[in-house]
């Protein structure tokens, strides 16, 4: 198995990139340390997130006017 951490003489570490992306796992971790609200599924709310943006470069007709620029 690889290694997930590193130490060394006045240092120690452990690769944590992607622990909490499990949403029932980040629930009860969060509870543990006391926190009593829910934990949102960070997946749907980038997307949420991603949809808005889209939805505001297409009102605003920006797209069309870089297509504009770029056909001179």
């Amino acid at each position: 198995m690889p290694a997930i951490g590193a130490a060394g003489s006045s240092r120690l570490g452990v690769y944590a990139h992607g622990l909490l992306d499990n949403g029932p796992y980040r629930q009860w971790f969060l509870e543990q340390l006391g926190w009593q609200g829910r934990a949102e599924d960070w997946g749907v709310a980038i997307d949420a997130a991603i949809d808005q943006v889209a939805a505001l470069v297409t009102e605003s007709g920006w797209v069309e006017h870089l297509e504009r620029s770029m056909d001179r």
